[in-house]
């Protein structure tokens, strides 16, 4: 058998490659959602955490608790950028 132009294997006019072109736009989309995301979680915690060291710093504050707050938020938002991360690996499997 052999295969012409115009046969919808070749062309992708068969509706079964329509659905995956369109499938792989849309895992791409959310894809690049997710980065987007876990690139705002990155920016912001270095604003939360500097502006917490700078609070403490500036108040003279010696609490040990007060100065583990930055490594909460950073363990927090590290985690969410892992789950982000595994997320995506599952979507482009």
């Amino acid at each position: 058998m052999t295969l012409r132009r115009s046969d919808p294997e070749i062309d992708g006019t068969c509706d079964a490659c329509r659905f995956l072109i369109e499938e792989y736009k849309a895992l791409r989309k959310e894809i690049e959602l997710y980065i987007t995301e876990a690139r705002a979680l990155e920016r912001y915690r270095i604003i939360a955490i500097g502006a917490v060291w700078g609070w403490l710093s500036a108040n003279r504050i010696e609490h040990l608790v007060a100065w583990t707050i930055p490594l909460i938020l950073t363990i927090g938002v590290g985690f969410r950028s892992l789950v982000v991360l595994l997320y995506c690996i599952r979507l482009s499997k």
